[in-house]
């Protein structure tokens, strides 16, 4: 998400953007990538330590968020147990 608001960015503007160690955003840039959320560039970008960087920018893929799966869960059965110990 930072990508879609800073725009093309290497990861260490990334880092720097959401005050993260930049080694941690290095990790999961190829994560990223092998979700299909963001592309590298062909662009390079100087870095702090001289070297040139990849740019890396957002897809248009959007991260999915995790559903619950069907069907009775640990709540359910819960208030079924309490509802029958009001019974007696």
């Amino acid at each position: 998400m930072a990508l879609r608001v800073l725009g093309p960015s290497t990861y260490e503007q990334v880092a720097i953007f959401l005050k993260k160690d930049p080694s941690k955003i290095w990790k999961r840039m190829s994560d990223a990538k092998n979700d299909g959320l963001i592309e590298r560039t062909e662009i390079r970008r100087k870095m702090a330590s001289g070297r040139e960087g990849f740019v890396w920018k957002a897809t248009s893929v959007l991260p999915t968020t995790e559903k619950s799966l069907p069907g009775k869960g640990v709540v359910d059965y819960s208030k079924a147990i309490l509802n029958q110990q009001q019974l007696f």
